[in-house]
């Protein structure tokens, strides 16, 4: 899927079906003039703003270009840290490599903009990439003790449970969460998105359109901060949302198998055609 461990792109360099598209694992183009399509969604990829960075012609589907089959036993959602903590406490549970200084410095300008708050990142792997990120935050001018280094968790159950300690999510740009969006919702913690122009860029924003949530979606970073400082001056809100996010997420369309295979089943019929089409209109030999 994509430049991904264990590609087949040399392959489909080959072009050894009439019709060819990549999907799923890898939000970009593969580069190929061979490539024909690549799946995504009318989210992650607005017809208009992404076309520019691809080879392939994007084929977007309906709701949400991935599927997610819900996880069997999933830990008890807690009460909102902030009922008892007495702080707001703001989180990144994402892959460290998502971090850079941009990233850190809108992050320090939130918990600046919200005096009672701290920020935990999880991951972190290294004490090399702990002092990178703390020089970063300080320079910004956020005290060390408002923010502390998480380590990796042994089990998958105890990293969902450690998502019980966070209030909002701060999702990284330009390269957005997934995988780890959705659990942190599942897990009842908002996420916060920066909507970016390219579709690494995009994940949340198609995950909390699919919610029904675009009031979480933000288009600028001085929305982004906004946005997590409305939310903190609404605990009322806060404990709604934690209350009802993991089922608005188990009733999504993402989580849906059937629904999904069968708007996906329908995006293959025109790129089909279309090759159908083509061959006609070819000189015969």
């Amino acid at each position: 899927s994509g430049h991904t461990d264990h590609h087949r792109l040399f392959v489909f360099a080959r072009k050894p079906a009439p019709v060819q598209a990549t999907w799923l694992g890898y939000m970009n183009t593969t580069g190929l003039a061979t490539m024909d399509y690549r799946i995504c969604d009318v989210y992650t990829d607005p017809p208009g703003l992404t076309e520019r960075f691809h080879t392939e012609k994007p084929l977007r589907l309906p709701e949400c270009q991935w599927c997610h089959t819900p996880y069997s036993d999933l830990p008890p959602i807690g009460e909102l840290p902030l009922s008892h903590t007495g702080w707001l406490t703001l989180g990144s549970f994402n892959k460290p490599a998502k971090l850079n200084e941009q990233v850190l410095t809108l992050w320090a300008e939130i918990l600046k903009a919200i005096p009672q708050s701290r920020l935990a990142i999880a991951s972190v792997p290294s004490q090399r990439t702990a002092d990178y990120f703390t020089a970063i935050l300080q320079k910004a001018g956020v005290a060390r003790n408002r923010f502390a280094f998480l380590a990796r968790l042994p089990t998958f159950q105890d990293y969902l449970s450690s998502l019980n300690e966070i209030d909002i999510a701060l999702d990284p740009f330009p390269y957005s969460g997934f995988t780890t969006t959705l659990d942190t919702l599942i897990m009842g913690v908002p996420v916060v998105t920066l909507a970016g122009d390219r579709s690494i860029a995009r994940g949340g924003v198609s995950l909390l359109a699919n919610l029904g949530l675009p009031e979480l979606i933000a288009e600028t970073p001085q929305d982004y901060v906004d946005i997590v400082k409305q939310l903190a001056d609404d605990p009322a809100r806060l404990a709604a949302l934690r209350g009802s996010l993991r089922d608005r997420v188990l009733a999504a369309p993402f989580m849906n198998g059937e629904r999904f295979t069968r708007q996906l089943e329908a995006a293959y019929r025109p790129m089909w055609r279309t090759w159908c089409d083509s061959q006609c209109q070819q000189p015969s030999r």
